[in-house]
Protein backbone atom coordinates (compact mmCIF):
# COMPACT_ATOMS: atom_id res chain seq x y z
CA UNK A 1 0.00 0.00 0.00
CA UNK A 2 1.07 3.52 -1.11
CA UNK A 3 0.50 6.00 1.74
CA UNK A 4 1.51 8.59 -0.53
CA UNK A 5 -0.33 7.50 -3.59
CA UNK A 6 -2.61 10.71 -5.09
CA UNK A 7 -6.13 10.02 -3.74
CA UNK A 8 -8.77 10.01 -6.75
CA UNK A 9 -10.16 13.35 -7.77
CA UNK A 10 -13.68 13.82 -6.64
CA UNK A 11 -16.28 12.88 -8.56
CA UNK A 12 -18.51 16.60 -9.35
CA UNK A 13 -22.25 16.41 -8.06
CA UNK A 14 -25.05 18.60 -8.68
CA UNK A 15 -27.05 18.96 -5.44
CA UNK A 16 -30.19 19.98 -4.23
CA UNK A 17 -31.50 20.57 -0.59
CA UNK A 18 -33.02 21.89 2.30
CA UNK A 19 -30.73 24.72 4.41
CA UNK A 20 -30.91 22.45 7.48
CA UNK A 21 -28.95 19.27 5.45
CA UNK A 22 -25.94 21.12 4.64
CA UNK A 23 -23.92 18.94 7.70
CA UNK A 24 -25.43 16.13 6.32
CA UNK A 25 -24.82 16.91 2.36
CA UNK A 26 -20.74 17.56 3.66
CA UNK A 27 -20.81 13.78 5.70
CA UNK A 28 -22.02 12.49 1.79
CA UNK A 29 -19.59 14.16 0.31
CA UNK A 30 -16.97 13.23 2.28
CA UNK A 31 -17.22 9.34 2.63
CA UNK A 32 -18.50 9.50 -1.29
CA UNK A 33 -15.21 11.73 -2.66
CA UNK A 34 -18.11 13.84 -4.21
CA UNK A 35 -17.11 17.56 -5.15
CA UNK A 36 -20.22 19.69 -5.32
CA UNK A 37 -20.29 21.82 -8.48
CA UNK A 38 -23.61 23.23 -8.29
CA UNK A 39 -26.40 23.62 -5.70
CA UNK A 40 -30.00 24.16 -5.49
CA UNK A 41 -32.51 24.26 -2.59
CA UNK A 42 -36.09 24.22 -2.35
CA UNK A 43 -35.68 27.41 0.18
CA UNK A 44 -36.67 30.34 -1.69
CA UNK A 45 -33.90 33.39 -1.76
CA UNK A 46 -31.19 30.71 -0.17
CA UNK A 47 -29.68 29.38 -3.13
CA UNK A 48 -26.51 31.72 -3.15
CA UNK A 49 -25.97 31.05 0.40
CA UNK A 50 -25.98 27.51 0.30
CA UNK A 51 -23.78 27.52 -2.96
CA UNK A 52 -21.12 29.71 -1.39
CA UNK A 53 -21.38 27.55 1.74
CA UNK A 54 -20.48 24.69 -1.00
CA UNK A 55 -17.98 27.30 -2.89
CA UNK A 56 -20.36 25.83 -6.32
CA UNK A 57 -22.43 27.42 -8.52
CA UNK A 58 -25.85 28.55 -7.43
CA UNK A 59 -29.14 27.15 -9.16
CA UNK A 60 -33.11 28.16 -8.11
CA UNK A 61 -34.54 26.26 -10.74
CA UNK A 62 -34.09 22.51 -10.19
CA UNK A 63 -36.10 20.97 -13.94
CA UNK A 64 -33.59 23.35 -15.76
CA UNK A 65 -30.43 21.97 -14.16
CA UNK A 66 -31.33 18.81 -13.90
CA UNK A 67 -32.13 19.01 -17.78
CA UNK A 68 -29.08 20.37 -18.71
CA UNK A 69 -27.10 18.49 -15.89
CA UNK A 70 -23.76 17.28 -17.43
CA UNK A 71 -21.64 15.63 -14.13
CA UNK A 72 -21.83 12.33 -13.27
CA UNK A 73 -24.67 12.72 -10.37
CA UNK A 74 -27.64 14.60 -9.34
CA UNK A 75 -28.28 14.40 -5.87
CA UNK A 76 -31.68 15.45 -3.97
CA UNK A 77 -31.49 15.43 -0.80
CA UNK A 78 -34.96 17.17 -1.11
CA UNK A 79 -36.61 17.36 -4.02
CA UNK A 80 -39.05 19.78 -3.37
CA UNK A 81 -41.89 20.50 -5.84
CA UNK A 82 -39.53 18.28 -8.61
CA UNK A 83 -42.19 15.10 -8.83
CA UNK A 84 -44.98 16.81 -7.11
CA UNK A 85 -46.79 18.75 -9.27
CA UNK A 86 -48.81 17.88 -12.73
CA UNK A 87 -45.79 18.82 -14.96
CA UNK A 88 -44.42 16.44 -17.87
CA UNK A 89 -41.57 18.97 -17.40
CA UNK A 90 -39.97 16.69 -14.48
CA UNK A 91 -40.14 13.69 -16.22
CA UNK A 92 -39.19 14.89 -19.51
CA UNK A 93 -35.94 16.09 -16.95
CA UNK A 94 -34.52 13.02 -15.41
CA UNK A 95 -35.04 11.58 -19.19
CA UNK A 96 -32.95 13.86 -20.50
CA UNK A 97 -30.11 13.76 -17.61
CA UNK A 98 -30.23 10.23 -17.81
CA UNK A 99 -29.73 10.01 -21.39
CA UNK A 100 -26.16 11.73 -21.09
CA UNK A 101 -25.47 9.03 -18.30
CA UNK A 102 -25.94 10.92 -15.14
CA UNK A 103 -27.01 9.39 -11.97
CA UNK A 104 -29.99 10.22 -10.20
CA UNK A 105 -30.52 9.99 -6.77
CA UNK A 106 -33.25 10.88 -4.75
CA UNK A 107 -34.00 11.10 -0.58
CA UNK A 108 -37.56 11.90 -1.99
CA UNK A 109 -40.39 10.18 -3.48
CA UNK A 110 -40.60 10.25 -7.07
CA UNK A 111 -43.38 11.25 -8.05
CA UNK A 112 -44.89 12.38 -5.06
CA UNK A 113 -48.51 10.63 -5.47
CA UNK A 114 -50.46 7.88 -7.29
CA UNK A 115 -52.30 10.91 -9.79
CA UNK A 116 -48.76 11.87 -11.29
CA UNK A 117 -47.69 8.38 -11.79
CA UNK A 118 -50.26 7.12 -14.31
CA UNK A 119 -49.59 10.23 -16.35
CA UNK A 120 -47.55 8.66 -19.26
CA UNK A 121 -44.51 10.69 -19.03
CA UNK A 122 -43.70 8.84 -15.45
CA UNK A 123 -44.29 5.54 -17.34
CA UNK A 124 -46.51 3.75 -20.07
CA UNK A 125 -48.85 1.53 -18.34
CA UNK A 126 -50.72 -1.64 -20.18
CA UNK A 127 -54.03 -2.52 -17.55
CA UNK A 128 -53.90 -2.19 -13.82
CA UNK A 129 -50.46 -2.67 -11.79
CA UNK A 130 -48.50 -3.66 -15.31
CA UNK A 131 -45.76 -0.82 -16.31
CA UNK A 132 -44.49 -1.41 -19.69
CA UNK A 133 -42.39 1.37 -20.12
CA UNK A 134 -40.97 2.43 -16.75
CA UNK A 135 -39.80 5.70 -18.53
CA UNK A 136 -38.85 8.44 -15.71
CA UNK A 137 -39.62 6.31 -12.86
CA UNK A 138 -36.79 3.49 -13.46
CA UNK A 139 -33.95 6.33 -14.17
CA UNK A 140 -34.15 7.15 -10.21
CA UNK A 141 -32.66 5.52 -7.39
CA UNK A 142 -34.38 6.13 -3.85
CA UNK A 143 -31.56 6.46 -1.18
CA UNK A 144 -31.28 4.46 2.06
CA UNK A 145 -34.43 1.91 1.91
CA UNK A 146 -33.94 -0.72 4.20
CA UNK A 147 -32.62 -2.98 1.59
CA UNK A 148 -29.44 -1.22 1.54
CA UNK A 149 -28.42 -2.45 4.33
CA UNK A 150 -26.62 -5.81 3.54
CA UNK A 151 -28.15 -7.44 6.70
CA UNK A 152 -31.81 -6.82 5.41
CA UNK A 153 -31.46 -8.48 2.46
CA UNK A 154 -29.79 -11.19 3.91
CA UNK A 155 -32.48 -11.66 5.79
CA UNK A 156 -35.01 -11.35 3.53
CA UNK A 157 -32.76 -14.06 1.38
CA UNK A 158 -33.01 -16.08 4.07
CA UNK A 159 -36.24 -17.44 4.27
CA UNK A 160 -36.81 -17.10 0.29
CA UNK A 161 -37.04 -20.72 0.16
CA UNK A 162 -39.93 -20.66 3.49
CA UNK A 163 -43.35 -20.00 3.56
CA UNK A 164 -44.15 -16.59 3.62
CA UNK A 165 -43.84 -14.80 7.38
CA UNK A 166 -46.86 -14.46 9.35
CA UNK A 167 -45.79 -10.86 10.90
CA UNK A 168 -43.26 -8.60 10.03
CA UNK A 169 -42.46 -5.29 11.95
CA UNK A 170 -40.31 -2.38 10.53
CA UNK A 171 -39.18 0.17 13.19
CA UNK A 172 -37.37 3.13 11.29
CA UNK A 173 -35.74 6.57 12.73
CA UNK A 174 -34.14 9.19 11.74
CA UNK A 175 -33.55 12.83 11.54
CA UNK A 176 -35.46 15.58 10.33
CA UNK A 177 -32.26 17.39 9.18
CA UNK A 178 -31.47 14.20 7.04
CA UNK A 179 -33.83 12.42 5.75
CA UNK A 180 -37.67 12.86 5.51
CA UNK A 181 -41.09 10.62 6.41
CA UNK A 182 -42.39 9.91 2.84
CA UNK A 183 -38.78 8.48 1.53
CA UNK A 184 -38.98 6.27 4.89
CA UNK A 185 -42.80 5.40 4.77
CA UNK A 186 -41.81 4.32 1.15
CA UNK A 187 -38.85 2.36 1.85
CA UNK A 188 -40.19 0.34 4.89
CA UNK A 189 -43.39 -0.83 2.40
CA UNK A 190 -40.85 -2.21 -0.38
CA UNK A 191 -39.05 -3.91 2.44
CA UNK A 192 -42.36 -5.05 4.13
CA UNK A 193 -43.52 -6.07 0.20
CA UNK A 194 -40.43 -8.02 -0.96
CA UNK A 195 -41.72 -10.74 1.58
CA UNK A 196 -45.52 -10.59 1.68
CA UNK A 197 -47.83 -9.47 -1.42
CA UNK A 198 -49.85 -5.78 -1.05
CA UNK A 199 -51.96 -5.49 1.84
CA UNK A 200 -55.68 -5.28 1.11
CA UNK A 201 -55.81 -2.74 3.69
CA UNK A 202 -53.63 -0.16 5.90
CA UNK A 203 -54.66 1.64 8.98
CA UNK A 204 -52.40 4.63 9.67
CA UNK A 205 -51.90 7.27 12.22
CA UNK A 206 -49.93 10.06 11.35
CA UNK A 207 -47.94 12.59 14.28
CA UNK A 208 -46.18 15.94 12.76
CA UNK A 209 -43.21 16.97 13.88
CA UNK A 210 -44.57 20.47 14.50
CA UNK A 211 -47.93 19.35 16.33
CA UNK A 212 -49.53 21.02 19.17
CA UNK A 213 -51.77 20.91 21.58
CA UNK A 214 -54.05 22.90 19.39
CA UNK A 215 -53.31 21.53 16.31
CA UNK A 216 -53.90 18.49 14.60
CA UNK A 217 -51.94 18.69 11.38
CA UNK A 218 -52.74 15.64 8.73
CA UNK A 219 -51.23 14.80 5.65
CA UNK A 220 -51.96 16.00 2.01
CA UNK A 221 -51.81 13.51 -1.15
CA UNK A 222 -48.15 13.99 -1.34
CA UNK A 223 -45.20 12.21 -0.01
CA UNK A 224 -43.55 15.00 -0.12
CA UNK A 225 -42.79 17.96 2.41
CA UNK A 226 -43.91 15.44 5.81
CA UNK A 227 -41.70 15.04 8.56
CA UNK A 228 -43.04 13.30 11.64
CA UNK A 229 -43.91 9.81 12.92
CA UNK A 230 -46.30 7.05 11.47
CA UNK A 231 -47.26 4.31 12.68
CA UNK A 232 -49.26 1.63 10.30
CA UNK A 233 -50.92 -1.80 10.66
CA UNK A 234 -51.17 -3.60 7.51
CA UNK A 235 -53.56 -6.37 6.85
CA UNK A 236 -53.12 -8.96 3.98
CA UNK A 237 -55.71 -11.65 2.66
CA UNK A 238 -53.46 -14.22 3.56
CA UNK A 239 -54.11 -14.00 7.01
CA UNK A 240 -50.35 -12.46 7.84
CA UNK A 241 -50.23 -9.05 8.97
CA UNK A 242 -47.32 -6.38 9.65
CA UNK A 243 -46.95 -3.13 11.69
CA UNK A 244 -44.77 -0.39 10.68
CA UNK A 245 -43.02 2.75 12.69
CA UNK A 246 -41.27 5.19 11.01
CA UNK A 247 -40.00 8.48 12.37
CA UNK A 248 -38.06 11.39 10.92
CA UNK A 249 -38.19 13.06 14.04
CA UNK A 250 -36.18 10.61 16.42
CA UNK A 251 -32.96 12.43 16.66
CA UNK A 252 -30.68 9.54 14.68
CA UNK A 253 -30.83 6.72 12.04
CA UNK A 254 -31.78 3.05 13.28
CA UNK A 255 -33.48 0.35 11.91
CA UNK A 256 -35.18 -2.42 13.94
CA UNK A 257 -36.80 -5.25 11.08
CA UNK A 258 -38.65 -8.69 12.88
CA UNK A 259 -39.84 -11.57 10.65
CA UNK A 260 -42.38 -14.30 12.83
CA UNK A 261 -43.24 -17.47 10.74
CA UNK A 262 -42.54 -21.16 10.85
CA UNK A 263 -38.96 -20.61 10.33
CA UNK A 264 -38.93 -19.01 13.57
CA UNK A 265 -37.81 -15.23 14.35
CA UNK A 266 -35.29 -13.41 12.73
CA UNK A 267 -34.64 -10.09 13.68
CA UNK A 268 -31.92 -7.40 12.46
CA UNK A 269 -31.18 -4.32 14.58
CA UNK A 270 -29.08 -1.40 13.22
CA UNK A 271 -28.57 1.43 15.26
CA UNK A 272 -26.51 3.76 13.40
CA UNK A 273 -23.41 2.44 14.72
CA UNK A 274 -23.45 -1.62 14.32
CA UNK A 275 -25.96 -3.94 12.26
CA UNK A 276 -27.14 -7.58 14.16
CA UNK A 277 -28.58 -10.21 12.81
CA UNK A 278 -30.28 -12.93 15.71
CA UNK A 279 -32.07 -15.94 13.91
CA UNK A 280 -33.97 -18.30 16.23
CA UNK A 281 -35.72 -21.41 15.47
CA UNK A 282 -39.63 -22.03 16.18
CA UNK A 283 -38.04 -23.95 19.22
CA UNK A 284 -35.85 -21.51 20.94
CA UNK A 285 -32.47 -22.54 19.02
CA UNK A 286 -29.95 -20.40 17.17
CA UNK A 287 -29.88 -20.88 13.80
CA UNK A 288 -26.20 -20.34 12.04
CA UNK A 289 -27.19 -17.10 9.75
CA UNK A 290 -26.17 -16.76 6.60
CA UNK A 291 -22.68 -15.65 5.97
CA UNK A 292 -22.88 -11.91 4.14
CA UNK A 293 -23.44 -11.44 0.67
CA UNK A 294 -21.79 -7.88 0.51
CA UNK A 295 -20.18 -5.61 2.82
CA UNK A 296 -21.93 -5.07 6.06
CA UNK A 297 -22.55 -1.51 6.47
CA UNK A 298 -21.81 -0.09 10.11
CA UNK A 299 -22.35 3.32 10.34
CA UNK A 300 -24.45 6.72 10.51
CA UNK A 301 -27.14 7.36 7.75
CA UNK A 302 -24.74 9.66 5.57
CA UNK A 303 -22.29 6.35 5.51
CA UNK A 304 -25.43 4.56 4.34
CA UNK A 305 -25.64 6.85 1.66
CA UNK A 306 -22.54 7.34 0.22
CA UNK A 307 -21.87 3.20 0.17
CA UNK A 308 -24.97 3.55 -2.21
CA UNK A 309 -23.59 6.56 -4.27
CA UNK A 310 -19.92 4.93 -4.47
CA UNK A 311 -22.05 1.66 -5.93
CA UNK A 312 -24.04 3.29 -8.24
CA UNK A 313 -21.16 5.70 -9.77
CA UNK A 314 -18.37 2.93 -9.52
CA UNK A 315 -19.69 -0.42 -9.17
CA UNK A 316 -22.87 -0.25 -11.27
CA UNK A 317 -22.63 -4.40 -12.14
CA UNK A 318 -23.26 -5.53 -8.38
CA UNK A 319 -26.21 -3.25 -8.94
CA UNK A 320 -28.75 -1.97 -6.51
CA UNK A 321 -31.58 -2.63 -4.88
CA UNK A 322 -34.90 -0.70 -6.75
CA UNK A 323 -38.23 -0.09 -4.96
CA UNK A 324 -40.77 -1.04 -6.92
CA UNK A 325 -42.54 2.16 -7.30
CA UNK A 326 -46.00 1.05 -8.76
CA UNK A 327 -46.20 -1.60 -5.91
CA UNK A 328 -45.19 0.77 -3.03
CA UNK A 329 -46.53 4.29 -3.80
CA UNK A 330 -50.64 3.24 -3.90
CA UNK A 331 -50.09 1.38 -0.48
CA UNK A 332 -48.08 4.45 0.77
CA UNK A 333 -50.90 6.75 -0.27
CA UNK A 334 -53.38 5.12 1.23
CA UNK A 335 -51.18 4.79 4.05
CA UNK A 336 -51.97 8.81 3.87
CA UNK A 337 -55.21 8.84 3.27
CA UNK A 338 -56.12 6.56 6.48
CA UNK A 339 -54.29 9.35 7.92
CA UNK A 340 -57.12 11.41 7.16
CA UNK A 341 -60.15 9.63 7.41
CA UNK A 342 -58.99 7.65 10.90
CA UNK A 343 -59.98 4.47 9.16
CA UNK A 344 -58.32 1.66 7.34
CA UNK A 345 -58.23 1.77 3.79
CA UNK A 346 -57.43 -0.59 0.68
CA UNK A 347 -54.73 0.39 -2.10
CA UNK A 348 -57.04 -1.07 -4.28
CA UNK A 349 -58.20 2.56 -4.52
CA UNK A 350 -54.99 3.81 -5.74
CA UNK A 351 -54.28 1.31 -7.98
CA UNK A 352 -57.54 1.66 -10.08
CA UNK A 353 -56.15 4.62 -10.98
CA UNK A 354 -53.25 3.58 -12.78
CA UNK A 355 -55.43 0.87 -14.87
Amino acid sequence: MDLFATPPPATPALLWLRPEQVAFARAIAAAANLRYVGVGTPAKGRADALASDFSAAAHTDLRAAMAACDVPLFLMLDAGDFGAIASDEDPRAILAAAARNVKIATMSPLPASVQLLARGSWGAWQGQRTMVDTGAVDRIHLLATPTALATVRDAISAIEHDEPPRHVGLRISARADEHNLGGLLLGALDCITRVLPSPESIDCVYTSSQMTAALHALPGESLHDIQGDAACLLRFTTGASASIDVSSAAGGFSLELTMLGAFGRITVRHDGISPSFLWLSATGEEVETPKPTAPVHAGTLAALVAAELTTLLHDEARGLPQADIATVLPIAQAALLSARTSQPESPDIFLRILG
